[in-house]
């Protein structure tokens, strides 16, 4: 028995100083945030970064999200403080914020990679845009350091949310030698915080798949005026470049979002034609998901298959499947695999349409101006540039 009594008093010891370090730590959170926002003002007003007026507008934007950061960590801060992270209290006190936690954070950590990749850029020496920077060894030297302070601390507040997560893996372990209710309450609160992670990570997925149906209506070129590619809601879900459409030359680029199947074909040389091959992609044509009727839902076909009356008179060497363009059938072979992977996504995605014929539900506000739409755009080699001279005209996409 006294045995046992060490134990749990050894336990318990351990539980209370882990909860006291979770108060600690926070406020060091808070101390490193406001260093974060002097930073990012610093980087700003700093001529040597030669920041466009995009760049600005993307650091202010990241400042925005800092200082509502510091809001609410100071504010966790004192709830556990009051309450000394008691374990019975610590799901109730991150429940209270968890919400806000979510937004923000999520907001945060995308504006922030967006941040590191222009910097990066700047500090290398290279050229964003029309404005070459890094021209000296030294500049470039300085800029970097610069950069390696400011990653330091935009990278504090993501670590947070998964140590939060540690903590109370640490506190549960100890928590049930002390008692039941310690038990208890440090296994709600290590649910809640990893809800939270889990949220915030699913946020930033939304923001991503959202950012990059900007980025693909930014390439596409000879859209019709009463087609709209970047719409409140729309997600994108696949896409491909090696799939031919049956009975037309060249390969297709296909777009699957969450509510239509986009269809491109590749750019052209400006010799004798209009495109830059390689880059810019040509719009053929775009179909509603929920023009999609039950008896026409895409499967696989196989090769040598007689398409329907009203598609290309042509037969497929590969598998392929069909898709209803109005009153209009169009086919699309190419490797089994690819072809098996698209009707398998357009068939989810038609799942997942609302019943009520409602527009999809946005995981991220689409952006309102063209200053907001350059902050948040994200490309896999380079960033988009939105020509905001003219606000009252529409966005211009400049890949």
């Amino acid at each position: 028995e006294i045995m046992a009594d060490q134990v749990d008093a050894a336990a318990k010891a351990r539980v209370e100083k882990r909860c006291q370090e979770i108060v600690e730590t926070e406020s060091g959170l808070c101390a490193s945030i406001l260093a974060l926002t002097e930073k990012l003002d610093h980087v700003k007003e700093d001529k040597a970064w030669k920041l466009g007026p995009a760049h600005v507008k993307l650091i202010e934007r990241t400042l925005e999200r800092v200082v509502t950061l510091h809001t609410i960590h100071t504010e966790l801060g004192e709830k556990l403080f009051m309450f000394g992270a008691a374990p019975s209290h610590i799901a109730e006190i991150f429940e209270t914020l968890e919400d806000n936690m979510v937004t923000h954070h999520a907001e945060f950590q995308t504006l922030s990679s967006h941040v590191i990749v222009v910097l990066q850029k700047k500090s290398g020496g290279q050229v964003i845009g029309d404005r070459a920077v890094g021209s000296s060894a030294k500049t470039e030297g300085s800029l970097a350091a610069s950069l390696a302070e400011l990653q330091d601390l935009l990278v504090r507040p993501t670590q947070r949310v998964m140590k939060y997560q540690l903590f109370l893996e640490d506190i549960a372990r100890d928590g049930k030698k002390c008692s039941a209710e310690v038990a208890q309450g440090t296994e709600q609160g290590l649910e809640v915080v990893k809800r939270i992670a889990s949220s915030i990570n699913e946020r930033i997925r939304g923001i991503q798949r959202r950012e990059r149906v900007t980025l693909i209506a930014s390439r596409v070129r000879a859209v019709p005026e009463d087609v709209k590619i970047v719409k409140e809601g729309r997600e994108f879900i696949l896409d491909d470049g090696k799939l031919r459409e049956i009975g037309r030359a060249g390969y297709r680029h296909l777009y699957l979002f969450s509510d239509c199947v986009l269809v491109c074909k590749e750019g052209e040389s400006q010799f004798g034609k209009f495109f830059n091959k390689g880059e810019d992609l040509k719009f053929k044509r775009m179909i509603p998901l929920r023009s999609i009727k039950p008896q026409a839902v895409p499967m696989l076909r196989e090769p040598g298959e007689i398409l329907d009356s009203a598609s290309p008179s042509s037969v497929s060497a590969q598998p392929f499947f069909e898709l209803m363009d109005g009153s209009e059938r169009c086919a699309f072979h190419g490797p089994r695999e690819t072809v098996e992977e698209w009707v398998k996504a357009i068939r989810q995605a038609l799942d997942l349409l609302p019943a009520d014929h409602s527009e999809p539900t946005p995981a991220y506000r689409l952006p309102t101006d063209s200053d907001e739409m350059a902050s948040l755009s994200h490309s896999l080699s380079d960033y988009v540039v939105i020509d905001s001279s003219d606000h009252n005209s529409a966005p211009h996409y400049t890949f």
